[in-house]
């Protein structure tokens, strides 16, 4: 993903200077450029339906002299300068991803401006297929419902200048956070990691998680995932080995002991991988195994009927 951006950045900075580029690049809310995106995944003629959009935000630097490109999904109004977005289209139902951009006033599929409007490598493992309704909240409405959630004015106050660094809109096929099954939802991730798993974070941000259901507008954040953000932040609640490989250990507070726990690796995507269910916590280090686990960035879940708590994994195999 980091190479694309940086190709199809290259590309426009061939024919304009850094400083014209951040004015070229326009942040949009993911409506705006809906039918040009839909248009390139092959329109009506593909069937194609709207199953998930993505922004993953990090700051873009392509020279050493100017300002880092804001890739990021705005807290003041929802739109970002690049959105993916995830179509299942044809007689296969096959998975199409159209990375779309706004230069100035007009949508562009991201693709043609590598040339020839070539495939871009864009991991698609775990979007689901359910097609997303065409009423979901986004833009300012999204952020209004941030807004008026209590944990994350908190979480705003203490960090006011953070941006998400994931955002993904998806409708999980089972319960999930307390949501029906087929309710689409955002999922917006704050973490001191970059999209891979790697540096590009904010390293002064502490893991912090909202979902926002997107018809409903009901919204869940911080502590309300959490077991609480003081666990998190002292090491009582941990992942390691993390990167994982085959396995990994959980620590949890000594209060899990007792209860009986599911464990769940959430993908990008907002895929929801079970690992284990009806587990008995005998202690407060709990060992899963991630062998089934594709390479790539997860939200590992784990959750009684009385707490959660959501710690950022990543697995390299």
């Amino acid at each position: 993903m980091n190479r694309l951006l940086l190709a199809f950045t290259l590309c426009v900075l061939g024919v304009s200077s850094v400083s014209a580029q951040f004015d070229l690049l326009s942040p949009f809310a993911p409506k705006d450029c809906f039918s040009a995106a839909r248009t390139a995944a092959g329109g009506a003629a593909a069937n194609a339906r709207l199953v998930s959009l993505i922004s993953i935000g990090f700051p873009l630097a392509v020279d050493s002299t100017a300002p880092a490109i804001d890739l990021s999904m705005s807290t003041k109004d929802g739109k970002a300068r690049l959105w993916v977005y995830a179509f299942i289209t044809g007689a296969t139902d096959s998975i199409v991803t159209i990375p779309m951009v706004r230069l100035i006033i007009a949508c562009q599929d991201a693709r043609n401006l590598l040339g020839g409007g070539q495939d871009v490598d864009i991991p698609v493992d775990g979007i689901g297929n359910v097609p997303l309704p065409t009423n979901y909240i986004e833009g300012a409405g999204l952020m209004s419902r941030l807004n008026a959630n209590t944990n994350y004015q908190q979480f705003r106050a203490a960090y006011p200048d953070s941006t998400p660094s994931l955002a993904v809109l998806t409708t999980s096929p089972e319960e999930a956070f307390g949501f029906p099954a087929q309710s689409p939802f955002w999922l917006i991730n704050w973490a001191p990691f970059g999209p891979d798993g790697g540096p590009g974070g904010d390293p002064n941000v502490i893991p912090f998680v909202c979902l926002v259901h997107a018809t409903t507008g009901e919204t869940i954040c911080g502590t309300d995932i959490f077991t609480s953000v003081e666990d998190v932040v002292d090491g009582s609640v941990m992942v390691a080995p993390n990167p994982s490989v085959d396995q990994t250990s959980i620590m949890l507070p000594t209060s899990w002991i007792g209860s009986v726990v599911t464990i769940d690796a959430i993908a990008p995507s907002g895929e929801i991988l079970t690992l284990g269910s009806a587990i008995p916590v005998a202690s407060p280090l709990l060992t899963v195994s991630t062998s089934t686990l594709a390479t790539g960035s997860y939200l590992l879940r784990v959750h009684s009927p009385v707490a959660n708590v959501v710690l950022p994994l990543r697995v390299v195999k």
